[in-house]
């Protein structure tokens, strides 16, 4: 009993270490984006699978905790994310976005409709981002999708924060050591269990794990890098 109360001590303070420890690839292949996107998912396909399989009640509290999920997206890119002007989408209109055709996709944190956009004709310089996986990336900004998902050199175990060009080419990631890989995400979301800019679901494949100021971070050091390298 004591060993084991001793082993699982130790590996909650190796878990805190490592979940707290933001990584990032591939930093030099980012433009300074003028506008960032973020995707929000609408989890349409598991929303219309648990339909399918008349699961009603897993349906209600799925949906619930997808909105959680969005909530925490939202709030975490309109409170630590100031580098440049952030609008919002829904995932099902992402190919009228890789269009550059904004007008009634592009939405304010309070999910209302962007008005009085310009941004069609210079969409190259924006960046697209989403939680999720990312695909298998050299140190180099090289990617290879036909690499899996888990296990490879380079890739992260479990989901980041994933930025891409205006046509959803993965150029970046940055991610947080999964807790699942230690078992022990459960001790995140309950060290986390009131902070409004993480969500991890109990039952189902739903998180989000706030990264957005690690970004800001991240931009605004090489736009410092870049202005002292000019001033020289």
């Amino acid at each position: 009993m004591l060993k084991s109360y001793s082993t699982r001590l130790l590996l909650f303070f190796v878990g805190t270490l490592f979940v707290q420890k933001v990584s990032a690839q591939g930093t030099k292949s980012i433009d300074f984006p003028r506008v960032i996107l973020v995707q929000l998912s609408s989890e349409q396909n598991r929303t219309n699978a648990l339909l399918k399989a008349k699961r009603y009640t897993d349906l209600e509290r799925f949906k619930q905790e997808a909105e959680y999920v969005r909530n925490a997206t939202i709030a975490d890119f309109r409170d630590n994310f100031k580098f440049c002007q952030v609008y919002f989408y829904i995932d099902t209109n992402i190919q009228k976005v890789k269009d550059c055709q904004f007008e009634g996709v592009l939405l304010y944190s309070d999910l209302s409709p962007v008005t009085n956009l310009s941004l069609a004709d210079s969409c190259e310089l924006d960046a697209i981002v989403y939680y999720g996986y990312p695909q298998w990336q050299t140190k180099k900004g090289k990617w290879d999708t036909t690499k899996s998902n888990f296990g490879e050199a380079g890739k992260p175990y479990g989901r980041a924060l994933v930025i891409n060009d205006h046509q959803l080419r993965q150029i970046h990631y940055l991610y947080w050591l999964d807790g699942d890989f230690f078992n022990l995400k459960f001790l995140v979301r309950k060290k986390n269990r009131k902070n409004k800019y993480m969500y991890f679901s109990r039952k189902f494949e739903l998180e989000y794990y706030p990264l957005a100021a690690e970004l800001d971070r991240s931009l605004n050091e090489r736009d410092r890098r870049l202005k002292r390298k000019l001033n020289r």
